[in-house]
């Protein structure tokens, strides 16, 4: 891993290098994920299937991923905030723009 280019992969997508606001960013969309990960598919051993079954955990993956969408941007918060687009509550709520499109597929 090219831990320079990470670094600033990470600080041109938050637009910023300051580790608390990147936090503020990517931390909501990362833990909903991880929670998704435990209530929908405990028994997935994501781990394990990412280094032995070379990448065949995407139903997994796209179940936590799914999760994290429906937690984050849920109906009732999206009823609430209905003056504002999906993508600009997606944002407000740390859903990267990449996974917007699950909430309209589910």
């Amino acid at each position: 891993m090219d831990v320079k280019r990470k670094a600033e992969s990470v600080i041109k997508k938050c637009g910023t290098s300051n580790p608390f606001e990147i936090a503020r960013r990517l931390l909501p969309f990362i833990l909903a994920h991880e929670i998704g990960h435990a209530l929908c598919t405990p028994d997935a051993n994501t781990a394990w299937m990412a280094s032995y079954t070379f990448g065949n955990d995407a139903k997994a993956e796209r179940t936590a991923n799914l999760f994290a969408v429906e937690l984050l941007l849920n109906d009732t918060y999206l009823r609430e905030h209905a003056d504002f687009g999906l993508h600009e509550l997606a944002r407000m709520c740390g859903v990267p723009d990449e996974y917007v499109q699950l909430k309209s597929q589910y």
